[in-house]
């Protein structure tokens, strides 16, 4: 209590703040660098053993052009609800065959949803609004088609996906729900899924999506910049709502066989 009334509270709050920094720095939270936090080293990793990959929530391509560049004879499905963001994604997507753009969400069911967009090509856009925790307004309110992948496997007659990238702003959960058939036939092989602050928006917590993998048999991992490593859930550990990346597998072996290295 005597030093919150001197100089060196300060100091030690400011302290406190740069030892933060370097712990989320040191276990990769809230690093949204793609080069350094583990997901450009996954697609180089996992690239080469690719044939048929969902890209949902996919923006203008990054992800989707940085994988078929490692793999150009993989099938990549991207789904990007915004127009205008949509737009720029099939204009980069004309040309490669193997590239297809849908103008759409995913979800748990099939339908239209309101869609908050905050703006051309923004990441932020999303089906969760912002507003109640952080005052994020969008740019517009507009009505977004949805559906599901287990709707979209069907329709497509893929019998066999072997990696799905989710990156939805929060609404990741509902994504991962709308898949319940493909996961319980173990026919997707690996699921990338950003959390962060979004979930808490969505409602949504990681302790729902390790328990949904673990129904279905899937195996949780955390995305590092050269590895993943189990997920051997602890609330106090991993509910913290800051940004990171998870994977789930339908087995560790399919990891060790595409040379993941698992630590």
């Amino acid at each position: 209590m005597f030093l919150a009334r001197t100089p060196l509270h300060s100091l030690l709050r400011w302290g406190h703040r740069k030892l933060d920094r370097y712990i989320d720095l040191a276990e990769n939270w809230n690093n949204g660098d793609e080069t350094l936090n583990g997901e450009a080293f996954l697609i180089r990793s996992v690239a080469a053993h690719l044939s048929v990959v969902l890209d949902i929530g996919a923006n203008v391509g990054n992800w989707s052009a940085a994988l078929i560049e490692q793999n150009p004879k993989c099938r990549v499905f991207a789904f990007e609800p915004s127009p205008a963001t949509h737009a720029t994604l099939k204009k980069r997507a004309e040309g490669r065959a193997q590239w297809r753009v849908f103008q759409a969400g995913m979800g748990d069911q099939e339908g239209v949803l309101s869609f908050c967009d905050y703006g051309d090509n923004s990441v932020l856009s999303s089906f969760v609004s912002r507003e109640a925790s952080i005052g994020l307004q969008p740019q517009r309110r507009l009505e977004a088609p949805v559906t599901t992948v287990d709707a979209f496997l069907a329709r497509e007659k893929l019998d066999l996906v072997d990696f799905v990238k989710i990156d939805t702003e929060g609404y990741e959960m509902k994504v991962l729900r709308g898949m319940k058939q493909a996961l319980k036939s173990h026919r997707i092989g690996l699921i990338q899924f950003e959390y962060g602050g979004t979930w808490l928006d969505a409602g949504e917590t990681l302790s729902k999506a390790n328990d949904w993998f673990k129904d279905h048999h899937y195996q949780l991992f955390r995305l590092y910049p050269d590895h993943v490593s189990p997920v051997e859930y602890d609330c106090r550990k991993h509910e913290c709502f800051k940004y990171s990346n998870f994977l789930a597998a339908r087995s560790s072996s399919i990891l060790s066989d595409w040379g993941v290295p698992v630590r």
